[in-house]
This record gives structure tokens, C-alpha cells and sequence, in this order.
């Protein structure tokens, strides 16, 4: 592990201390990066300056291109990126191409957890973002409470209030028992407000891409769910 990784898994670990951030600027400046240092301490004196990416140079934000995101959708705060919005398959990623006619147990590119690294990953593995916005996914309202449901069609379009199984099994909602929404969209969990159910996701989000970054076990494997049932199926589901 070089110098600047130890220092970006400091950050990592404690993303609410300034310290480790400020070591890191130290660092910046000793290594030609003096427009980096300059943008993680002055944030840094200014914690509720949010800044888009597309609004900072480079050398300010130390990244270029981000797959699946665009600048604009990258909220800066105290020199790394805080916040994402990006549509939910560019935050997991798509089918994994390597694993598509691989009958192997090891993945080089995927690690086993059957995505392309895009956003997701990305941004866990290098800056401690807080908040995720699914762009083009919503919870469905149904009676008094709102719901996420999981995709168990991912070839067919997604419909808004649908998740992949990885952050489907990342939310903390209670699974919804009620015959209507398990006939037409298999299993749900539900929320009292349209507002824990969209900060509940956001969570999942950035717990799912912390976990995969880390190199955890994957949530979903190859080609298949885990650990779900059809709750009509016999095996139960709430």
C-alpha cells in the first residue's frame, strides 16, 4: 500500500474528522498537487460548502472522468465527493461482460459479484460519500405507507419503485405483507413516509458500494438471487 492510499483509507474511516483530510492536503502539497491541497483545506474551514464537480478544475478535484456519473451530479464537501445522484444501474453497474460464458468460481474484473465496476464502486472505494440519489427510481405508494419492491426482471425495463436484489437486501424496511403487492411485484419492504423510504435507499446505496469496495462478500451471486423467496412459492417471505 503506497503513502497516498494509507492516507485516502484514513479519510475513509473517520469521514468525520478533518484531520485525516488535512494530512492528506499535507501530503497533496508535497507531491505537486498544491490545487488539491488548496480545495480540501479551504472546504474544510467551510463545511457547508457544497460544490458540483463540473464547477472545479482537475487539479481540485483529483479525478477526471467517473463511469456512469457525470460532474455535475457529484457534490463536493470538504474536498471529496459527498453526494451522487446517477440512475441505479450506473450505481451497481451492469451485467458483468467476463462472467457472461465463464463457468469459473473467480472473476478478475468483477470479483465475483457478477457487476461491472461503475459508480458505485468508484466512489466508495475513493471518497466517503454519504448520500445517493437513484435518478429515475422512486418508492410506490400503496395505502399509507410506500414501498420498494425487488426486480426479479432485470431484462425487461426496471420499473421505477424496483431494485437489484444487492440493494434490495440493503434496505432495512420491514418486508410488506399484503397480497396485492406481492402478486404483482413479488416482494416488498415498506416505510411509513415517501421520506424514510428514499433515505433508507440512499443508505443501502452507499452500504452495498462500501461493502463491495471492501471486497466483501457479494450480495447477489452470478447469474442468480440468493436468499430470496416468492412469498407464494411456499417457502414464505414476510
Amino acid at each position: 500500500m503506497t503513502t497516498a492510499d494509507a492516507l485516502l483509507r484514513a479519510v475513509l474511516a473517520d469521514p468525520d474528522a478533518d484531520t485525516p483530510r488535512l494530512v492528506y492536503a499535507d501530503w497533496c502539497d508535497d507531491h505537486g498537487q498544491p490545487d488539491r491541497a488548496a480545495l480540501v483545506r479551504h472546504q474544510c474551514r467551510h463545511p457547508d460548502e457544497a460544490r458540483p464537480a463540473d464547477t472545479l478544475t482537475p487539479a481540485e478535484r483529483g479525478f477526471g472522468a467517473v463511469p456512469g456519473a457525470a460532474p455535475a451530479d457529484l457534490i463536493v464537501r470538504r474536498g471529496f465527493v459527498d453526494a451522487v445522484s446517477c440512475a441505479v444501474d450506473d450505481w451497481v453497474g451492469p451485467d458483468c461482460p467476463a462472467c457472461s460464458n465463464r463457468d469459473g468460481p473467480d472473476c478478475p474484473l468483477c470479483r465475483n459479484t457478477g457487476r461491472e465496476p461503475r459508480c458505485g464502486v468508484w466512489a466508495a472505494a475513493r471518497h466517503p460519500v454519504r448520500a445517493v440519489t437513484l435518478a429515475g427510481s422512486a418508492p410506490m405508494p400503496h395505502g399509507r405507507v410506500w414501498f420498494w419492491c425487488l426486480d426479479e426482471r432485470p431484462t425487461y425495463p426496471r420499473h421505477p419503485s424496483s431494485l437489484p436484489q444487492e440493494l434490495y437486501e440493503s434496505l432495512t424496511g420491514p418486508q410488506i405483507d399484503d397480497d396485492l403487492i406481492t402478486m404483482l411485484f413479488t416482494i416488498a419492504k415498506w416505510y411509513p413516509t415517501e421520506q424514510t423510504a428514499v433515505e433508507d435507499v440512499s443508505a443501502a446505496a452507499v452500504r452495498w458500494a462500501r461493502r463491495t469496495a471492501a471486497g466483501d462478500p457479494p450480495l447477489r451471486k452470478r447469474g442468480e438471487f440468493i436468499g430470496l423467496v416468492h412469498p407464494n412459492s411456499g417457502g414464505g417471505g414476510g
